[in-house]
This record gives structure tokens, sequence and C-alpha cells, in this order.
């Protein structure tokens, strides 16, 4: 129950109509239909192929079971990389308006795909239902502590609360945090060359290799 319940959120999150059941089997036939591709192997050696046969079956099902934590994290990150501007945009409007829909739909205009779709849930949750509601389903739904506290900020907006200095400060912080994001992204960079280096210095070494070889086997040949 724990594992459907989880998975069933992840789904609705990610805007798949399907249910937790039918999730885990197509990933669970996916994996089966691999493991029996690899049969040809038990014609050389049956331990060795039922060996590789499990673990492709293992591996595929494992893979797919994670695609949905993995699209969650592409999605949050995709909508924090918006959060500076958003809480910018929120301070902005503030000095003009209260209304939470009107800012919404403003931004929404301007706004990635991503953080659109989810403003658009919120405005119809809000039209068919509560705000405070409305938007503490935003927050469920993303599981950013970044954007919870944009919602924090709304909802305190709602509630009739002059919050123009607090947005003015989160969106700075935002910038910082994400500017401390891409100096990290970049030095981790020259770390992920290492392996391509390391592959290259094998290439180059077999070129050097090939050529010393060769220059060798012309001048054996001439001394003959």
């Amino acid at each position: 129950p724990i594992q459907r319940s989880r998975t069933e959120i992840m789904l609705r999150n990610l805007g798949h109509m399907e249910s937790p059941e039918l999730f885990l089997a197509r990933a669970m036939a996916q994996s089966l239909f691999l493991a029996v591709l690899c049969t040809p192997l038990l014609l050389f050696s049956l331990p060795f192929g039922l060996a590789i046969m499990l673990f492709c079956g293992v591996w595929y099902y494992n893979q797919q079971t994670a695609t949905l934590e993995r699209e969650l994290d592409v999605k949050k990150a995709t909508i924090e990389r918006e959060l500076p501007q958003f809480a910018s945009t929120i301070c902005q409007s503030l000095g003009t308006t209260r209304d939470v829909v009107a800012i919404l739909n403003s931004y929404r205009r301007v706004c990635g795909p991503t953080l659109a779709g989810e403003i658009d849930k919120t405005l119809n949750d809000i039209m068919t239902g509560n705000a405070e509601t409305a938007i503490h389903a935003l927050e469920t739904r993303v599981a950013s502590p970044k954007l919870s506290q944009v919602t924090r900020g709304l909802l305190a907006v709602l509630r009739g609360d002059d919050q123009r200095q607090y947005f003015d400060i989160l969106a700075e912080e935002f910038r910082k945090s994400q500017d401390e994001a891409v100096e990290r992204e970049l030095l981790q960079r020259p770390q992920k060359l290492y392996p391509y280096l390391g592959v290259l210095f094998v290439f180059l070494a077999l070129m050097i290799a090939v050529s010393l070889g060769t220059d060798l086997l012309v001048s054996l040949n001439s001394l003959s």
C-alpha cells in the first residue's frame, strides 16, 4: 500500500493518467521481454545465460520504476530555475495589486511550460475550490523547499499581509543560490572530463605505438 500510494502521487504530479498497477505491470512486461531477448545465450552456457537474463530483467525493471523519480527531479529543477524571476515578478506586482489570481495569470503568460502547467492547475483549483487549498496543493505537487517559500508568501498575501519586502529578499536569495549552483557545476566539469581524457590518452598511446611499430617494421625490412 505504501509503494502504491507513493507511485500514485508521483504519477498524478507528473500528469500521467495511468494507475500504479498499470505502470508497474508495463515495467514488468518490458523487463520480461528484455529477458526473453537474452534466451539465445542459453545455447552457449545455461548458467551464464540464466544469470544474464535475470540481471537484464531486474536491471531494466529498476530503471523503469526509477523513471518517475528522475522525471520529478527534472521537473523540480526546471521550476526552481524560474523562481528568482517568479519571486521578483510577484514583488513588483504587489505594488499595484494584491489579487493572487491576477498575479498568477500575468506571470503564466511569460514563464516556461513546466511552471505554466503548475500555475494552470493552481488557477483551476482556485476557481473550483479554495485558494489556500489550491496553493498548498501546488506546494505538495512540486515538493520543492524553495517553492514552499514562495507559496508561504502567497498565502500571506491572501490573508492581506504586505509581502513586498519578503518577496524582494526571496528573489535575491534565489539568485545567489542559483549563482552558487552554477559555480559548483563549473567546478565539477573538469572532474567529469577525466574519463574522456583517459580514453583520449589511451588512443593517443595506441597511435604512437602503431606509428613506432610501423617505422620499426620498415627499418627491419630495409636491413633485411
